[in-house]
């Protein structure tokens, strides 16, 4: 313990990996300038402050920190918002993502958990039945067994990516096949992929960060495909992972859908018309 009769606290602005409206596209870079001018001086402790509810991988102040310091010896992590993180159970949809699918589905049948859980691309094809059969799915690897208990479903992709990457926190490029089949459905193929993160964590391999990246642009780029880039409302969209690589693939937005979540988690007395609006960032350039 020790005790300080001066400290110096500094406020610096929060790092950005995209402009918003009315910003010039160097700011990005320009905050994390002043953020290292700051954080990189000696005789200074950094407070790495992050909501309790994203995952550490994920986090700016983390990722920034451990490029300054690595070993972590000047760094304390701070969590905030406690409060709102999901209660009752431990599985965490940081994104939505799950719930976003599992909506056009239809049906609970992915696998959640904190951290990276998407380790393997999935691809799921919904397929329209009219003949009275009951609702099923079908595994390509698995082509003669039929699911009716998506419980089950579940259950199996998490398994079939455990037997792709093992029980370790690594992901694997080769994607998993799923075919559903019922009268509730559209004919349309969707692809839930990893979710983008910015540090390796305990177990994973420094080269997760870019493999990840590498899986996610290997999809997004194909030219028939939409993107449909999911980010937390709560979350400045300005530091979307998800918006940051679908602006650089598509600048001007073409073939992107934004999709906003948890907004009934906003912060009291504070609204989500203004980002729906798109009056304080704008998903799509005017044509």
């Amino acid at each position: 313990m020790y005790a300080a009769d001066n400290l110096t606290l500094i406020d610096l602005p929060e790092l950005t990996k995209v402009a918003v409206n009315g910003q010039s596209e160097s700011i990005v870079k320009g905050i994390e300038n002043v953020v290292r001018s700051y954080t990189e001086k000696p005789n200074r402790i950094i407070l790495a402050i992050s909501p309790a509810n994203q995952d550490r991988a994920a986090s700016d102040p983390i990722i920034i920190s451990r490029e300054v310091d690595p070993s972590g010896e000047i760094t304390f992590g701070v969590l905030k918002d406690i409060d709102l993180m999901d209660k009752g159970t431990d599985a965490v949809d940081r994104l939505g993502k799950s719930s976003v699918l599992e909506s056009i589905v239809g049906k609970d049948s992915l696998p959640r958990g904190s951290g990276i859980v998407t380790r393997r691309p999935l691809v799921l094809k919904l397929q329209t039945i009219d003949d009275g059969t009951r609702e099923y799915a079908e595994f390509l690897h698995l082509p003669r067994k039929r699911f009716t208990d998506f419980a089950a479903v579940r259950k199996e992709i998490q398994d079939e990516i455990d037997r792709e990457t093992g029980r370790s926190k690594a992901i694997s490029s080769v994607p998993i096949h799923l075919s559903i089949y019922s009268p509730d459905v559209v004919n349309l193929r969707l692809i839930d992929l990893p979710e983008l993160t910015k540090v390796a964590v305990d177990g994973q391999s420094e080269s997760i960060v870019k493999g990840i990246e590498n899986v996610v642009r290997s999809y997004i780029e194909k030219p028939n495909d939409i993107i449909l880039a999911i980010s937390p409302v709560k979350k400045d969209l300005a530091s979307s992972d998800a918006i940051k690589i679908s602006r650089e693939v598509y600048p001007s937005g073409e073939r992107t859908f934004g999709v906003l979540t948890k907004i009934d988690l906003v912060d009291y007395g504070t609204n989500a018309v203004e980002i729906l609006e798109e009056r304080s960032f704008k998903l799509k350039d005017p044509v």
